[in-house]
């Protein structure tokens, strides 16, 4: 187990803080007089009148802990998953040219000074393929007794956690879900009922990287459509999928519509393009009175039509469905006007060629009326929970509140720039478009609990099967909807008996 400990932090006190700028901060934000309170005390206090107490010096908004918080705790231990895609837990020392191994270096600095204790982590593989190694590692510990503190691990792994009661509701503690580190929309998805066993958002750099987005090739789209103003589109409300359909329609390819040389509209591929009924607000399971359920929108006939429209889309003469490979290298090699794709994308691939203008806007509504947009979050993300063995889970949920809070402020706006590769600035079309794709944030229920219902639940597809026959969307869930609500009853159930 590797400690970062708080001995690291007196010599960079002057440079801790990133002078980067990229989150629009609420005006009715409150923030609480610091008092010695005990770790298993509320936060209480009169309101600070004085506004730049909200903020920091670089204009972020502040997280509202008290300075001293005591503890019996000396270090706070976090086993995290050793193999996600992207380092975000300890870091060993400061890197020349890496802004985002800086970020994270400062962040565990400022965490632990600001908390008294050590970080102590402890990495166990945990993505898909050692799911069960993660699950096992955890369950063992608080079986023996192991006093883990924070727990993070792959984002379909935490359902199965809480589920088999390793980890503590965090509702009632330091957790602040009105703070913009925790986006609404992305905590809403990870509830049930009144309780909150994980969450995610700037904690987690991995969770960034994997929201989805709409990337737009700049000169292509200047040559078919020089009067449009996509931005615009976005901040009226107009930016749809029939509006990206119309804007696709003139990038005609030749007939041998093959994706790894064509050119098109768009080239999808089953993984990424399924995310746009996420994006159009459908979900296959929803919580109703704090259980959950099979959503109305699953065997919907809306749902289907869509299905079938995108479907009929990926077979026209200016889009094509190919693998996932020939999405990211359609649009890096500028064959394609539009390419859904995880967030991360941009500093992997796309910033490298600079022969390649993009910009980036959120996933489309399904219509003008929708109420927001929403940005669905891949699987590969990093989610946050307290183990249930910890000795003192209160005070370990203001670390791990501090944890997002400084992250919020250090790492996000490296993250920004890295990520996308465009210039944030304030008021900028940059800042407006990653605003939007931030806080619309959700992460898809069904996939969320796929691993705890035994793999019963059913997220959508647009290539649906049966028995290895390609099928319509309503005969794809007349076979599947059985076993999905089976799961989730014993699911509900098995909640029900932690609460």
């Amino acid at each position: 187990m590797r400690k970062i400990g708080i001995r690291i932090l007196s010599a960079l006190v002057a440079i801790m803080t990133l002078t980067a700028a990229f989150v629009s901060c609420s005006d009715n934000e409150k923030n609480e007089e610091s008092e010695s309170l005990t770790s298993t005390e509320k936060v209480t206090g009169d309101v600070i009148d004085k506004e730049e107490d909200k903020y920091d010096s670089n204009g972020f908004i502040k997280d509202e802990l008290p300075d001293n918080l005591s503890t019996d705790l000396k270090e706070v231990s976090i086993l995290y998953w050793s193999d996600a895609e992207n380092r975000e837990y300890e870091i060993d020392s400061l890197s020349n040219g890496d802004g985002i191994n800086n970020a994270l270096y400062y962040r565990n600095a400022a965490v632990s000074t600001r908390m008294g204790v050590e970080l102590a982590f402890e990495g166990v593989g945990g993505n898909y393929n050692n799911c069960e190694k993660f699950i096992t590692s955890l369950t063992t510990a608080v079986n023996a007794g192991k006093a883990y503190d924070i727990v993070s691990a792959y984002s379909m792994v935490m359902s199965v956690c809480a589920r088999d009661g390793l980890l503590v509701d965090m509702s009632d503690t330091y957790i602040d879900l009105e703070k913009p580190w925790w986006p609404s929309s992305l905590t809403e998805s990870c509830r049930i009922g009144d309780a909150l066993y994980f969450n995610s958002g700037d904690a987690s750099i991995n969770t960034l990287y994997m929201m989805y987005c709409c990337y737009f090739n700049a000169t292509m789209l200047d040559q078919y459509h020089s009067d449009v103003d996509i931005y615009e589109l976005v901040r009226q409300g107009d930016w749809t999928y029939e509006k990206m359909v119309e804007l696709m329609k003139d990038v005609v390819s030749n007939s041998t519509r093959d994706p790894k040389t064509d050119t098109f509209g768009m080239i999808g591929a089953s993984l990424y393009s399924s995310t746009l009924l996420e994006g159009f607000g459908f979900s296959e399971i929803d919580v109703v009175d704090g259980e959950l359920t099979v959503s109305a929108d699953y065997e919907s006939s809306i749902v289907e039509q869509m299905i079938t429209e995108i479907q009929n889309m990926f077979n026209s003469d200016y889009a094509v469905m190919g693998a996932t490979a020939d999405v990211r290298d359609g649009f890096n090699t500028g064959r394609s006007l539009f390419a859904i794709l995880y967030a991360d994308q941009a500093a992997k691939r796309f910033s490298k060629n600079t022969q390649l203008t993009y910009g980036v806007v959120p996933m489309p509504k399904l219509e003008k009326t929708q109420e927001s947009y929403i940005t669905p979050v891949a699987n590969p993300s990093s989610f946050y929970g307290i183990s249930s063995s910890s000795k003192d889970p209160m005070f370990v949920s203001a670390v791990l509140e501090c944890w997002a809070s400084e992250s919020y402020r250090r790492v996000s706006p490296e993250l920004f720039e890295k990520s996308f590769k465009l210039k944030y600035s304030e008021g900028s079309d940059n800042a407006q478009m990653y605003d939007y794709i931030r806080d619309g944030m959700r992460f898809n229920t069904a996939r969320l609990y796929t691993l705890a219902s035994g793999k019963q639940i059913k997220p959508f597809t647009l290539v649906p099967t049966v028995d290895g026959t390609t099928v319509n969307w309503l005969t794809y869930t007349a076979s599947v909807k059985g076993p999905m609500e089976l799961a989730l009853r014993e699911l509900n159930v098995a909640f029900k008996n932690i609460q």
